[in-house]
């Protein structure tokens, strides 16, 4: 419980998404005291009660300090969200995006922000954009990295972002994790298979395969290959996230920092590696807790007139 913790909470930071819902209750130096994380993101919560839902992940916090004051990320934003922040658009300094966030109070006293999404238009009728990763990325410049940099964000919706003097200047979607989930899960090479295992090999033999051609070619190959012994059933999925994360990457051409948490990021500093590109794998939480520090602090100095 919060009332065991040496440190005193100051104020709680949430990534609200589709699928998740993560929380990090935060001291006044910035520090981390606790987090958690539950699948309630935006898809399963009924009848928009997203205060409801926000009040009860996080009781045992607000429990013991009922207004800590909320700071928020995420496709929480959106249309679909609570309450949509409008999107800012590219280029844009990172640290601006304090002067758009959404401010609003609960019904038990808490203030809620909400991060603005980003807009990047890549031409007059084409428009790219993002939820939360904008966070990461203040936080991977607030953390000390280049600040004429690239980086990599997997995900359901990877992004790949180009950072130069410390503004994000463009960036592009890949559908990378969504359609993974889709091959795996609803098409003939990946349904009614036996349990899957990790296979470093068939990994990166999917990432190799990967450079070859046509996608909508190659993917055959995972039910090809399979019929023809060269791989095992238990190993589609491996060669399948290989030939999709290869394809990704593929045409990378700078040194790349990947954001990103666990085994998502590994992966891709793996295919990084077997194409001979260079790439960092930061932290995708410690990039998301830099990112709103540094939100927090510029919020406060605006509504304080004290700026350090």
């Amino acid at each position: 419980m919060i009332n065991t913790l040496s440190a005193s909470p100051e104020w709680i930071i949430v990534d609200w998404g589709t699928t998740n819902f993560r929380a990090f209750i935060m001291s006044a130096d910035n520090t981390c005291i606790e987090r958690i994380e539950r699948k309630t993101g935006l898809l399963q919560v009924k009848d928009r009660a997203f205060e409801d839902v926000l009040r009860n992940n996080l009781a045992q916090w607000f429990d013991a300090s009922p207004n800590l004051p909320v700071f928020m990320a995420g496709m929480i934003g959106s249309k679909q969200g609570w309450h949509e922040a409008d999107y800012i658009s590219t280029p844009l300094s990172l640290t601006s995006l304090s002067d758009a966030c959404l401010r609003f109070n609960t019904t038990w006293g808490s203030e809620v922000l909400i991060v603005p999404g980003v807009c990047h238009s890549v031409n007059e009728s084409k428009f790219d954009v993002m939820r939360g990763e904008e966070v990461q990325l203040l936080g991977l410049l607030q953390l000390g990295f280049d600040k004429n940099c690239f980086a990599i964000l997997p995900g359901t919706h990877s992004k790949h972002a180009q950072i130069s003097d410390g503004k994000l200047h463009s960036f592009s979607t890949f559908m990378t994790g969504e359609f993974f989930a889709l091959l795996s899960e609803h098409s003939i090479l990946g349904k009614n298979l036996s349990e899957q295992i990790l296979s470093p090999d068939v990994f990166a033999k999917g990432v190799i395969d990967g450079q070859e051609g046509n996608l909508m070619h190659t993917a055959f190959m995972a039910r090809t290959h399979r019929l023809f012994g060269q791989i095992e059933e238990s190993e589609i999925h491996d060669y399948i996230s290989g030939l999709l994360i290869g394809k990704e990457v593929a045409d990378i051409d700078d040194t790349t920092y990947i954001i990103s948490n666990a085994q998502l990021g590994k992966r891709y500093a793996i295919a990084c590696g077997i194409l001979n590109k260079v790439a960092t794998t930061i932290s995708g939480d410690d990039c998301f807790i830099a990112g709103m520090s540094a939100l927090r602090e510029q919020v406060l100095c605006q509504t304080t007139n004290h700026c350090h």
